[in-house]
């Protein structure tokens, strides 16, 4: 409710102007999902991800095969995120990307466990994408309804599938 004088109070203005902590978070640090991504292709191309995973699955890819797949997702990624943080109906990207990243470093993890062995992208998966992934996600698991929240989980599942499918496709075409 307004003074009598018909202005609205400095109180008043931010409780109708208040966002949830993942709109805030979404605004103010989804550049960190690229950013990140920067570093974990950083880590798998020099840490021979490529020669990893053929050794592993047999999925050949050549080092620029390796970065221009990268490059793609980056680039998707660049988009999708900036669009989150610039259009409120776009918000729910960061936490399919979130997804993305988390399941990502999991799979780094897994990896390196089963096969005994560094997987590369796993120390970055670790640090950066665990807690960026499983902290974004905690945030839309609050904002967002249960079907909502579900619903990115499938769709995050389904962009890594994809990626994975991309880039066992392009191994073959070698």
């Amino acid at each position: 409710m307004g003074r009598a004088d018909g202005r609205v109070g400095r109180r008043e203005l931010q409780i109708t102007t208040m966002q949830t902590g993942y709109e805030l978070f979404v605004r103010r640090w989804a550049w960190l999902f690229p950013l990140t991504f920067l570093c974990h292709i950083l880590e798998e191309y020099y840490g021979g991800f490529h020669h990893w995973i053929a050794r592993v699955i047999g999925a050949e890819l050549s080092p620029l095969q390796f970065l221009n797949l990268n490059a793609m997702f980056w680039i998707v990624m660049t988009v999708g995120i900036t669009a989150a943080m610039l259009v409120p109906l776009c918000r729910w990207l960061a936490a399919i990307f979130a997804v993305t990243v988390t399941l990502n470093a999991t799979l780094h993890l897994i990896g390196s466990v089963v096969t005994m062995t560094y997987s590369p992208g796993a120390v970055t998966g670790t640090i950066l994408w665990l807690p960026l992934g499983t902290y974004t996600l905690f945030l839309a698991y609050k904002h967002f309804t249960r079907v909502q929240f579900a619903a990115f989980i499938i769709v995050g599942i389904i962009l890594h599938l994809m990626v994975l499918m991309l880039a066992f496709n392009a191994s073959r075409a070698q």
